[in-house]
């Protein structure tokens, strides 16, 4: 019997949602089960199911006062013996690990950062296929787990709508995203305090994990939107001409995607991992070393001043990103890499998670731990 096609995967916005979502509408002829969990301040955990012909939509409200152990088994009472199991996070594969599933596991390389890095080397015993959404991510992280086979699938849009260039006195130029250092808002500023000429500017900020320091440093002309629906960041962007993305660490980037899909053209940091696989420099869009940053206010004077280059770039945006991320050929490849991954022979669970609340019945751990709340923060769960 064929099981399912299971993605786990935090219930919040941002790339690994747009990755999951675009990746479940465009696979056919499998049965899907998309599981989406976050955490809540109720006292008990909820599920809400949704079927729309093969896929199944679960999503999961943990109650904050849940022992670790009764997460996990509402995992596993959505997983059947012969599905394929796509993770995303680290609480997957504790799943996995703690109940020693002999089911095929395949791990998404989301991003370069210390948190992805820590995850495969916890669970590589228990992973059967690494699916990176870059080349660069492969290329790093690759070697370093020989043991396991690596892919990769890269991240793709629904909706590729052409824009027409528009003819205007003052050119549009947006920065997307969490405004931190480490998504180059700092170096936003720079460009925006620095550059002389017409230009309008605006920020859609993600306010979490944000820097509210470095939002109050943005000037008073800057259109501030915060905490948008994705709609709203889309309809946002398909109104901009440049985007600038000088983040300094990324799995793939893939605002850059929709923003060169709408015809936006991207000017952004020098990083080896998720820019190689999108911006190609002076054909759609500018790549430049963060030490020469300054240079973005060049760039800008030369697309405000030869609106020829811009409209040819724009054009080239929308074109690479049709001839590069074809949906119906990345979600037949990213399911071919899935079934040509057997499971392994070598396959153990030598880090399986034990927590000193498996061992506390649950209503006592709730009641302890809501205690505690009360006694921390003054108030109620």
């Amino acid at each position: 019997m064929t099981g399912k096609l299971v993605f786990f995967l935090p219930d919040s916005k941002g790339g690994v949602e747009t990755f999951t979502n675009n990746y479940v509408k465009s696979i056919q002829g499998m049965d899907m089960r998309v599981v989406k969990y976050k955490n809540v301040e109720g006292l008990s955990t909820r599920i809400q199911i949704q079927r729309t012909g093969h896929i199944e939509q679960v999503f999961i409200s943990f109650s904050k006062y849940a022992t670790p152990k009764s997460r996990l088994k509402t995992l596993l009472g959505l997983v059947g013996p012969n599905d394929i199991l796509v993770c995303n996070d680290s609480l997957e594969l504790e799943l996995v690990n703690y109940y020693g599933l002999k089911n095929k596991v395949v791990f998404i390389l989301h991003g370069d950062l210390a948190h992805y890095h820590n995850t495969l080397g916890a669970y590589r015993s228990s992973v059967d296929l690494v699916l990176c959404v870059s080349h660069g991510l492969k290329n790093k992280y690759g070697p370093l787990f020989p043991a396991i086979p690596f892919g990769v699938s890269h991240p793709f849009l629904l909706d590729l709508p052409v824009k027409p260039a528009a003819s205007r006195e003052k050119l549009n130029c947006i920065f997307i995203g969490k405004f931190r250092y480490l998504k180059g808002a700092d170096l936003y500023l720079q460009t925006v305090l620095s550059y002389k000429g017409p230009m309008n500017w605006t920020v859609a900020a993600i306010a979490y994990e944000t820097d509210q320091e470095l939002l109050d440093k943005i000037p008073s002309g800057v259109k501030i939107y915060m905490e948008q629906p994705n709609e709203k960041i889309l309809e946002i962007l398909s109104d901009a001409d440049i985007l600038i993305f000088p983040s300094r660490t990324e799995g793939f980037g893939i605002v850059v995607l929709e923003a060169m899909s709408r015809g936006v053209v991207p000017i952004v940091l020098d990083i080896p991992i998720g820019i190689p696989d999108q911006v190609v420099h002076g054909f759609n869009g500018f790549i430049i070393k963060e030490e020469n940053w300054e240079q973005a206010n060049a760039y800008l004077q030369q697309l405000s001043g030869d609106r020829a280059l811009l409209d040819r770039m724009k054009n080239n945006a929308i074109g690479f990103v049709r001839e590069n991320f074809n949906a119906a050929l990345t979600a037949t490849e990213f399911i071919t890499q899935i079934n040509a991954a057997p499971i392994r022979p070598d396959k153990s669970f030598d880090n399986r998670v034990s927590t000193s609340s498996d061992i506390v019945p649950e209503p006592i751990y709730r009641g302890l731990k809501f205690l505690y709340n009360r006694i921390k923060y003054g108030k109620s769960g």
